[in-house]
């Protein structure tokens, strides 16, 4: 996926002009009220959403934006025509391909309004750019909310709709793409389960690798570590019982005792019988069984690291809360407070926002984004402030941050990264 490089504005408020590069990590757009910086974020947005109503309401003339992934270049010229009919239109211009649309307030009304070729445009100008550029756009203070953006069950609407309060509506569909990640990680995970089983069963046949022994010397084993392997990798299949453990405890004493015999055969320069080797296939077979715990262990971590990373972040910053996993729960996640589940809608304002900036960030799923916010300080405490880009990064160190800001706590920390919106306009 593709970061931003540069981008240029012409018709910037109609007669200036705009110029600034980015760098591929944070980049703060500071200035006082009525310097521009809410225009910019939202020209950004528009283009990388292809929002054609935030286009026809804002005023530029031409915009050009370059793009770069390590070596490889992309450009997006957005421009603006005017027309005959009601509606003015805007050229979109990704790389060599060229498309022309319909500046309407929304989707719904491209679908009523025109003929079905420019919906089809519309749709592959979306999938083109979602498919060059990873795109997040933070800002939870929207008056309407279309039917694609809120997934909410029970509120899926065919007209944009009007809602008292767009955090909550924000908050709920983010919940629900927390749920949807979290059982698609754990259906991998079960997956992994599986597929272990299936080895497990795989190492009771006959195999030169359990079944041959060297009978130079007697093998040597930790018991005790072997044991508490084997424990956990019953646990891991949720078949550790008091009675498997019995089971357990009298194979690993078999395996224990067919070693010190070899051993003290070897020692006395005696003869080997067959019973006194048999175990050494099942100690064989057990560290196969333990490798194979192991090996799905450290799978099913990777699997939920971003997510176990998530929670740890988000109860960083509400000391007086515990955020967990939770099958059960409505969203696969409960919320705690003295150990008494509460609705999250019970959270603080400044409490939804930042589970909103970080949900967002959480299920970029380390990808390669382009981060884009205005004024995410909103409701935030001056502690989350200064910690809130950093945990940004922390949740997925790929994501380039674009902010414009008032808050002298979040741009503190990235002097070298502030850009000033009385040096970009001309």
């Amino acid at each position: 996926m593709y970061k931003l490089n540069s981008v240029e504005i012409d018709g910037f408020w109609k007669n200036q002009k705009l110029s600034t590069n980015f760098k591929d990590n944070v980049n703060i757009f500071i200035g006082p009220n009525g310097s521009g910086k809410t225009t910019l974020i939202n020209l950004l947005q528009a283009v990388l959403s292809v929002d054609l109503g935030l286009l026809q309401t804002s005023d530029f003339k031409e915009i050009r934006i370059k793009l770069s992934e390590n070596n490889k270049t992309r450009s997006i010229v957005v421009s603006k025509s005017e027309s005959d009919s009601v509606y003015d239109f805007v050229n979109i211009k990704i790389s060599r391909e060229s498309f022309k649309l319909p500046l309407i307030p929304n989707e719904t009304e491209l679908r009523r309004r025109f003929s079905p070729k420019y919906y089809e445009t519309f749709k592959i100008v979306k999938t083109k750019m979602a498919s060059i550029v990873q795109f997040s756009w933070l800002s939870v203070y929207r008056e309407l909310i279309e039917e694609e953006d809120f997934e909410y069950p029970g509120y899926r609407t065919r007209r944009p709709m009007r809602l008292p309060n767009p955090i909550d509506a924000r908050l709920l569909s983010l919940l629900n793409r927390l749920r949807d990640y979290h059982l698609k990680i754990q259906s991998e995970a079960n997956e992994l389960s599986t597929k272990f089983q299936k080895q497990v069963l795989i190492s009771l046949l006959y195999s030169d690798q359990f079944d041959t022994y060297n009978f130079d010397s007697a093998p040597e084993v930790n018991f005790q570590e072997l044991q508490e392997q084997l424990y956990n990798a019953y646990t891991a299949l949720n078949v550790l019982t008091s009675g498997l453990r019995k089971k357990v405890d009298e194979h690993i004493s078999i395996i224990k005792k067919s070693i010190s015999t070899i051993a003290e055969k070897f020692k006395n320069q005696e003869n080997l019988m067959v019973n006194d080797v048999l175990p050494l296939s099942l100690l064989k077979r057990t560290r196969r069984i333990v490798e194979l715990s192991n090996d799905t262990d450290i799978l099913k971590k990777g699997l939920f690291e971003l997510l176990n990373l998530f929670l740890n972040t988000i109860n960083d910053f509400f000391p007086d809360k515990n955020v967990k996993l939770n099958s059960k729960a409505e969203y696969g996640l409960e919320i705690l407070k003295n150990n008494v589940p509460i609705n999250f809608g019970q959270l603080s304002s400044g409490e939804k926002q930042l589970f909103i900036l970080l949900a967002e960030t959480v299920l970029q799923q380390g990808k390669n984004s382009v981060f884009i916010a205005d004024e995410p300080e909103l409701s935030l405490h001056v502690s989350w402030q200064k910690r809130l880009l950093r945990a940004i990064r922390v949740l997925n160190s790929d994501s380039q941050i674009i902010v414009a800001t008032h808050s002298p706590e979040i741009a503190g920390a990235w002097r070298d990264h502030i850009i000033k919106m009385s040096e970009v306009l001309s």
